[in-house]
């Protein structure tokens, strides 16, 4: 899986969208990260079409208890499912939180409830990799 992380927008558009090609022949799963902030918008949507839509953090702090966000959440989940694609919700840190995605449809989550960042190596030592990256592929 490559990640396309929040930058300035490709200013070369056809040339980033022949790359992407290229990934996605070779193999690889294209991530949108950040999606709801900054440069990870609709027109970023367009460009990358990613396989994964990693939704921001700022989307999920909260949403058990913010109706805005909630909504946010359920209409990108739909979004996400319509364009035959899978959602992460990032950073989710509670329970609530946690019902709050579910409940938007969202399955694949990421955050300090489940485990801190740690490097490769701990991972593998707490029986969490067996040596070799996961691979996610697209629906």
């Amino acid at each position: 899986m490559i990640e396309i992380v929040e930058h300035a927008p490709p200013l070369d558009v056809p040339a980033f969208r022949r790359a992407l090609a290229e990934l996605r022949e070779a193999g690889l799963t294209i991530a949108l990260d950040d999606v709801g902030l900054g440069q990870s918008n609709y027109k970023m949507i367009l460009d990358v079409r990613p396989d994964i839509y990693k939704l921001d953090r700022y989307l999920v702090a909260g949403a058990w208890n913010d109706p805005y966000r909630q909504v946010i959440l359920d209409s990108l989940a739909r979004m996400v499912r319509r364009l035959e694609a899978r959602a992460v919700a990032e950073g989710v840190e509670d329970a609530n939180e946690l019902v709050a995605v579910e409940a938007a449809g969202i399955d694949l989550v990421q955050g300090f409830l489940f485990a801190r960042p740690m490097p490769r190596e701990e991972l593998v030592a707490a029986g969490v990799l067996t040596g070799q990256a996961p691979v996610v592929t697209a629906p």
